[in-house]
Formats: C-alpha cells, structure tokens, sequence
C-alpha cells in the first residue's frame, strides 16, 4: 500500500481496504442476565462447540482465561474469566460462571465438539468441571481423514473451509514482547475465542461425512473418542517415580560408562586388540578377486591409525572398517 498527500499536506493511505467481515458474531457475556441465556441456549443445542482460552500450553500450568461456545454457524459467545488488561473490569466472578455451566458440561447426554478436546478437558477439569459427552474431536478426526494434513484450526479452517482466521500470534504478539492471553483486551480475546468455537462446529459438518465414505466412523466413535478422556486421566494423574532409585541408577551406569571408556582406551594403547592383525585379514579376504588373485594392501602405523595404501592403482575407500579404526586411534592421542 502505498500513501499519497491529501489537501492538508500529510500522508494518507492511497488505498484503504475495507475492514474484513468477521467470521463469528461474538457476543460477550458479561453480566449474570447473559449467562442465563448462554446456559439455556446449551441446553436446547443438539451439539455444543466450546474451546477453553488460557495462559500457557501447558495444562497442568495453564490457568483459565475464558470459554467460548458456539451452538449454530456464524455466531458464539464469550465468557472473560481471567482477563487483566483492558476490558477485565466486567467480568464475572469464575466460581459464578463455573457454577452455572458446569451442568451442562458434566452431562453425558448433550453432545459436545473441540478441537483438540484432551488440552480443553484437563484445563476444565482442573478448574471443578468434568466435562462429559464428548462426541466428536476435528483434530483426531482430520488426523484420521488425511494423516500427513497440518492439523491446527488455522490451518484446517482455510484448507477446509476456505476462512482465514486470526493467528494467535497476531493477538499475543511472539519473542521477547509476547503477552498471554489474559492481558488481551478482552474484545479482542472475544473475536478470537468466539471464532475457534464456531469454527470447529463448521469442520465438524465437513468431516462427519468423510469419516462415513472412508468407513472411519466405527473406529473414530469407539475407539479414539472414547480414549480422549482416558488420556486426561492419565496425565492428571502422572506417573509415580523412585526418584531416589532412579538418581542411584544413573550414578552406577555413569561409573560403568566411564570405566568402559577407559578400559577400550588403554586396549588401544597397549595394542590388545589386535587392530593390525585384524584388520590386514580382512583387507587381505576382501581385495581378493573372483580370479583367485591374492594380495596385500599395506599399512602405516602412525598418531594418526592404521592407514589403508593403495593396491594395484585401486580404490581402497571401500575398506572403511581401517577408518574407523584410525578415526578411534586418532581421538585417543588427542585427548
């Protein structure tokens, strides 16, 4: 884009794009009225698309920022928990918005979609609410359909659907200046959240056909979904160590380590391994030729290895085992 002077003397853009369209009407839920009605439009929905904003990827260091949900195309909502920058001064208490929610999340009889749904449910469960009635995840699902596919939102909502969306990083910045989410104002944060909801709702629409053609549904429905769930258990609860075991061990195999080391040195030193012996036997059955012809290629002994001559104008690179034993001899005489 280039800029022009207009009639005040200052720059003016020559070409001003209008703004782009959202992909989602975001409405942000703010007061305990709104709440009401977001719960009650859950509960009529026949499948409910929710995704969880936060502070790190990390689950078990994650904290809640906000939730959005979306429950038809074009729309979602926005529920600001954690937010600390511009706009945190309206939002509701999270033992509130936790309270009201947490129905319909932990019933096993509304459908739900994620995108990535294992991070959303050990952030959620974390926080006091179970989330049950998980019925379709878009990442396993795309994983399914065509395994070597990128499987980020972004990624696939352009692919799929055509929609570019918003990069997280064009909202929390990257390096040094990066911000978490909780400091994005919360508008901003809505837009994005709202849109990740709705957006899995609509892949969701495009995948369920192909599971079907591909005849995926069987083990997508009894088999992958259903393991979600067992994985957050599984790393919520972690693994359970003999850290005092386990330090008593690496010392024993450092010492081993060490000692072996030692020991192949002084071995190579002293000659013990038979290196000139060895090696000329093999050279000697390896340059012998179909047509009985024998011979000996010649060595050299010195700081550097056995070196391998030449043998009838030859090529002797195929004879790499003197290699190695020169790169070996080489590293002990430097150390």
């Amino acid at each position: 884009m280039f800029a022009t002077e207009d009639a005040t003397g200052s720059l003016a853009p020559a070409d001003t794009a209008p703004p782009a369209e959202p992909i989602t009407a975001a409405e942000i839920v703010r007061d305990r009225a709104t709440l009401d009605r977001l719960v009650q439009a859950l509960e009529a929905a026949p499948i409910i698309a929710f995704d969880t904003e936060t502070t790190a990827t990390d689950t078990l260091r994650a904290e809640l920022v906000g939730l959005s949900f979306a429950v038809r195309e074009g729309a979602g909502w926005y529920v600001p928990v954690g937010h600390t920058g511009v706009g945190a001064e309206g939002q509701l208490p999270l033992n509130a918005v936790l309270t009201a929610l947490r129905p319909v999340l932990a019933d096993p009889a509304r459908p739900k979609v994620a995108h990535n749904a294992k991070y959303d449910l050990e952030i959620l469960r974390r926080v006091g609410v179970p989330v049950a009635g998980l019925t379709f995840d878009t990442m396993i699902a795309e994983f399914l359909i065509d395994p070597g596919a990128r499987l980020g939102l972004k990624a696939l909502a352009k692919v799929r659907l055509g929609l570019d969306m918003t990069a997280i990083d064009a909202i929390i910045g990257k390096g040094k200046g990066q911000i978490t989410m909780a400091e994005v104002p919360v508008a901003e944060a809505a837009a994005y959240a709202a849109a990740d909801a709705d957006v899995t709702l609509r892949l969701m629409t495009v995948q369920a056909p192909d599971l079907d053609r591909l005849g995926l549904r069987r083990l997508f429905d009894e088999i992958e979904i259903p393991l979600v769930p067992v994985l957050v258990d599984m790393e919520l609860a972690g693994v359970k160590i003999d850290t005092a075991f386990l330090q008593a061990m690496s010392v024993r195999l450092g010492e081993r380590l060490l000692d072996n080391w030692h020991n192949g040195q002084h071995m190579l030193a002293r000659g013990h391994l038979g290196i000139d012996a060895a090696v000329a036997r093999m050279q000697f059955h390896l340059r012998s030729d179909d047509g009985g012809h024998q011979g000996a290629s010649v060595f050299e002994h010195s700081r550097g290895g056995f070196i391998a001559g030449g043998f009838d104008g030859e090529d002797t690179s195929r004879f790499e085992v003197s290699h190695r034993f020169s790169v070996i001899s080489h590293q002990f005489w430097e150390s």
